[in-house]
């Protein structure tokens, strides 16, 4: 795999150095990053402290584990029904780490909507939010 290392120009960006590798999947390009960059910080939310490379990277391989043993694997689907926030991206690169699909539901759809999606996409596991809570309720109780 070749690689080549570029400065970035971005505002802000401090000049850092951003490697690019040809033909490098999302994971490969997670683990180096975690590698390379392990206590700079990763990912962050407006009002919530950053996680790091390192913290971002555990929590994503610790849901992919917990995910693989619940019976998610290669193909299986996997819906997200919350707002945006970090766990958020961890459930989807937990979810892609494992070569299964992420289904991203909005959290503003109505709930019949919600119902419908979910009842098509025949999915193994569902990630929500506290807000969305209500949503999904009385799924069983509904005829399909």
């Amino acid at each position: 795999m070749e690689k080549s290392v570029d400065r970035h120009e971005g505002a802000g960006s401090g000049n850092l150095p951003v490697v690019r590798h040809d033909a490098a999947t999302l994971n490969e390009l997670i683990d180096n990053s975690c590698s390379r960059y392990g206590d700079l910080p990763a990912l962050g939310m407006a009002l919530e402290e950053p996680l790091t490379y390192r913290e971002l990277h555990g929590q994503i391989v610790a849901l992919a584990r917990l995910l693989r043993a619940h019976g998610v694997d290669h193909g299986s689907r996997v819906a997200i029904l919350a707002e945006n926030s970090h766990r958020w991206g961890i459930v989807y690169l937990a979810v892609v780490r494992l070569a299964a699909i992420a289904v991203p539901i909005l959290p503003d759809l109505p709930e019949a909507d919600v119902h419908h999606i979910l009842g098509e996409m025949e999915c193994r596991a569902l990630f929500l939010s506290q807000r969305q809570v209500e949503k999904i309720y009385d799924l069983e109780k509904k005829p399909p």
